[in-house]
């Protein structure tokens, strides 16, 4: 639609990932050229990237052992390049959590994770990610942020304030206020694949309804047996 001048809905966010490349072997000193698990997700401002080997030292996919890199891993050698640029391809480990804001900084090169000012932020990305992992049987669990980190307990009171309009929404969507939502009820405003797909996640006990206690979490709970 929006080739042809149409009206459309765009995507809120745009998933990527990192995973085994070609039949590199895995060794003691091997890169992430190769092999790294790896999830990122963007919207319109920000960009999340979630480090799940985060000890694999970086090297490009497909050009580690070209002319270019090798000359970047000389100037680093030498203390050439510009600390960003340093810091952000060779850090080992890498940062298990990076954030970055697109506007502010294009070449991601100021690592904005753990900011109490961009929890809200951060914690929405990592949500988005989470689901995304879950839907896709793609699920690498993410840790949480240490206590006592910069921005620990921003999070927290945003959880709680995500858990606080998530009520209010049970309450908008519960017509009959039985204290469930049925299908159609729940459905109301998605989108038809998005609604069934949901639905079964947080419908955990399948009785059919979806209740309270099942709606409030930021992620749908383990399904009962």
């Amino acid at each position: 639609p929006l080739l042809k001048g149409q009206p459309y809905t765009p995507r809120q966010h745009i998933f990527v990932e990192r995973g085994p490349h070609g039949s590199a072997p895995v060794t003691v000193n091997m890169s992430n050229s190769g092999y790294d698990l790896s999830r990122a997700v963007r919207s319109d401002r920000y960009k999340f990237i979630y480090n799940c080997t985060p000890w694999i030292p970086y090297a490009p996919v497909d050009s580690a052992g070209g002319a270019a890199w090798t000359e970047i891993k000389a100037a680093h050698a030498d203390r050439k390049l510009a600390p960003g640029v340093s810091a952000t391809y060779f850090t080992t480990p890498r940062p298990v959590y990076e954030l970055y804001d697109l506007d502010a900084d294009p070449s991601e090169l100021n690592n904005l994770s753990g900011k109490p000012e961009l929890a809200a932020a951060e914690r929405a990305l990592r949500l988005a990610l989470a689901e995304k992992m879950i839907l896709d049987f793609d699920y690498l669990p993410l840790p949480a942020m240490l206590e006592g980190a910069a921005g620990a307990s921003e999070p927290k009171r945003a959880a709680a304030a995500n858990e606080s309009a998530r009520a209010a929404n049970f309450a908008k969507l519960d017509k009959d206020n039985d204290g469930r939502l049925s299908k159609a009820e729940f459905s109301a405003g998605r989108k038809a694949d998005d609604a069934e797909k949901w639905f079964a996640l947080r419908d955990t006990n399948g009785d059919g309804f979806i209740s309270r206690e099942e709606f409030l979490p930021g992620s749908p709970l383990p399904r009962k047996p």
